[in-house]
């Protein structure tokens, strides 16, 4: 899934065969991922697409994975974590200010 090119997707699907070679797992996964929605899910094929680093299709999960990367720490106090988001969103603001 992590594919940057697709010359890596292919040796790494041909690794994954090779291993689940024996198990039902690997045609359940031929099936239903590789050969259907290897393109939704892949990210050579998904940065294809200009998503703005939105990869998931819920709003929500999308802010906390943003504003996870935004915190330096989870031992940080709340003072401490206002002041980096509201500065992050300044930021931001003045980015998206710019590019019009």
């Amino acid at each position: 899934m992590n594919s940057d090119i697709e010359q890596a997707y292919i040796d790494n699907c041909n690794r994954f065969k090779v291993v689940c070679d024996k198990l039902m797992f690997l045609e359940y996964v031929e099936t239903t991922i590789l050969g259907l929605v290897k393109e939704k899910v892949v990210k050579f094929w998904v940065n294809q697409v200009m998503h703005m680093g939105n990869t998931t299709t819920n709003i929500v999960e999308f802010a906390h994975s943003r504003l996870k990367k935004y915190l330096t720490s989870s031992m940080s106090d709340l003072s401490t974590n206002w002041k980096f988001v509201h500065n992050k969103l300044e930021l931001q603001h003045t980015q998206i200010h710019a590019s019009f």
